[in-house]
């Protein structure tokens, strides 16, 4: 298994193909699987930074690091700024393919024969998605990270820890690193083969990765949560069912001594900047126009202040992050008062918005679309076109191969990470792994909601107190001055009291649950011009009563008020109304 999987991923790259650009233009696509890492990195202006030692349990302040994307014109999230991440490669998913097991696909103009991966084994999606993220870190940013021998790393409870390895430590000269690099980004398979070369240069065994997939292991992260672009993103733009992951570095000031906010752009360096040369930390000039650094609170400062874009995943993110930190840094001072000790960064909670988990036939509908791809989406919203082979039968009978007619709308019965009888231990009879595990607790598919009637109109240089009401400002077109002025409406995620049809699904609520509860979980967005790239842009975000997470309020919120008729028609279908799509 390990040495076909080995040879497989040496040999397969590419993406997985999709009905971006066969489907009909003015409908939305199937959203394509993508991964991003967010890497937080301790701060700790008198340590040195050993990597023997573990150091999240010495401090309380925490920066991450981000990257603004290219401005060129059909760039995806055009000049935003995003955590390093992309789209699911052939290429992630080899290393975890079973052949006995998996389906081939065609691929290509050729027609040549690819293995394709079923979603329905937890355990290799996740570690497909595991890597995609790595990857991606190390092409946009030249950052690369292996797993931590620190203390405490692993340990349960805390915040899953990597080590940042840069071209010395590796013992290759930079040009190299870098020419491998640009390597990777031209055909993802150069990336296994590298991870091996790097495991083995830090004085590892080959024979001492513990994983049947032959390759070295994975840095720790866990999984933190699933955005699904709306389908109000209608061809040709793309829609992504993207991954968040999470990660904190073993050492201290990797990217400098400070939490406040740097922008590389700049003409001016820094302890950030200076921090960068031992572990190649640079954008590729590529995807990636510039690295920001800095605190989750300072980094959506910037974009309230229009220094940056942020787009609702990566500001929801920040805003939770920034939350989880404070919480940290109020328990460490109580702690320190009270003479018990530091406490080390606990894990995040996944972004989980429902009571209790959705069932089976609860699950949002992957559409299917009439695209000239035989049907066939991703797998588990797959139909078969025939009925199977006396062939295939007799593979099934001898637990060798997967049902066909299994596959055909799982979507609907056999959700992406829905636990079914069998799956709770993998096909070896051990445990599954912990962040499978945390999926099984259910992460919540994020598809955000727009209510564009509870919109108001804003002055550019100075936000609404907050709670004003919306129907007190002029509406749109009304103001005498509507270039100083920027239309604000909410978007709703899971788990609010004026959630949709669909995401009280995703959520595994009811109606009465979250009319009663009166939650508020939502981001509130401005429009973007097509002329600058489309989309919405984050002012402000609010949680409160969501579960058991914390709640939190930051930059511009809007008070809350009813409108029946409008939820009514946009929860029965699960989508914006006509109005609310023609304003987006």
């Amino acid at each position: 298994m390990a040495s076909s999987s080995a040879a497989a991923a040496a040999r397969i790259s590419g993406n997985r193909p999709s009905d971006h650009k066969t489907g009909p233009v003015g409908e939305p696509m199937t959203p394509v699987p993508s991964a991003s890492l967010v890497v937080l990195c301790p701060l700790d202006s008198s340590s040195s930074g050993s990597a023997s030692s573990s150091t999240t349990t010495t401090t309380t302040t925490y920066t991450t690091l981000m990257l603004e994307r290219s401005a060129r014109i059909g760039s995806s999230f055009r000049s935003a700024v995003v955590f390093p991440g992309g789209q699911l490669d052939l290429a992630d998913e080899a290393p975890y393919l079973d052949r006995s097991s998996n389906a081939l696909l065609e691929c290509g103009s050729k027609g040549d024969k690819m293995l394709e991966m079923d979603i329905r084994d937890e355990e290799g999606y996740m570690n497909a998605l595991k890597l995609c993220a790595l990857r991606e870190t190390f092409e946009e940013a030249g950052l690369l990270l292996m797993p931590s021998a620190a203390t405490g790393a692993g340990d349960a409870g805390g915040m899953p820890l990597s080590r940042a390895v840069g071209y010395e430590e590796a013992g290759m000269k930079k040009e190299e690193w870098f020419a491998i690099r640009e390597q990777v980004h031209n055909d993802a398979s150069h990336f296994v083969p590298f991870l091996h070369r790097v495991w083995s240069a830090l004085g590892n065994q080959p024979s001492s990765s513990s994983t049947s997939s032959g390759l070295p292991p994975l840095a720790g992260m866990t999984h933190h949560s699933n955005w699904v672009t709306p389908r109000s993103v209608v061809r040709p733009a793309k829609r992504f069912d993207a991954h968040f992951l999470i990660t904190c570095l073993d050492r201290p000031n990797v990217f400098g001594s400070s939490p406040t906010y740097t922008d590389s752009s700049s003409s001016s360096t820094s302890s950030s900047v200076a921090a960068q040369a031992d572990i190649g930390l640079a954008v590729d000039g590529k995807e990636a126009a510039s690295l920001r650094l800095g605190s989750p609170r300072s980094l959506l400062q910037a974009a309230f202040e229009d220094r940056q874009i942020l787009y609702p995943p990566q500001a929801y993110i920040l805003a939770d992050l920034a939350a989880h930190i404070d919480s940290h840094a109020a328990a460490a001072a109580a702690a320190s008062s009270s003479g018990s000790g530091p406490r080390e960064l606990k894990c995040i909670a996944p972004l989980a918005f429902g009571a209790a988990r959705p069932t089976a036939d609860t699950v949002t509908k992957v559409e299917e679309e009439a695209r000239g791809l035989g049907g066939r989406n991703y797998t588990w919203d797959r139909k078969e076109s025939k009925p199977p082979s006396e062939k295939d039968l007799d593979r099934v009978a001898q637990g060798s191969g997967v049902d066909p007619s299994s596959a055909a709308w799982v979507s609907t019965d056999s959700a992406p990470f829905m636990p079914s009888s069998s799956s709770s231990s993998s096909s070896t009879g051990n445990k599954v792994k912990a962040d499978v595990e945390i999926l099984r607790q259910g992460v919540t598919a994020i598809e955000p909601h727009p209510l564009i009637k509870h919109g108001t109109n804003v002055p550019l240089s100075a936000a609404p107190e907050k709670g004003v009401s919306p129907k007190a400002a002029p509406a749109v077109g009304e103001s005498e001055d509507d270039e100083e002025e920027m239309f604000v409406f909410p978007l709703v995620l899971p788990g609010d009291y004026q959630a949709s049809a669909a995401q009280r699904a995703a959520a595994g609520q009811n109606q009465s649950e979250t009319s009663r509860s009166h939650a508020i979980n939502r981001l509130y967005v401005s429009p973007r011009s097509r002329e600058h790239g489309g989309g919405l842009v984050v002012k402000g975000a609010k949680r409160a009563g969501v579960g058991a997470l914390m709640d939190f309020e930051i930059g511009l919120v809007l008070g809350e008020e009813a409108d029946e008729d409008e939820d009514e028609d946009e929860a029965g279908s699960g989508q914006p109304s006509n109005g609310s799509k023609s304003r987006l």
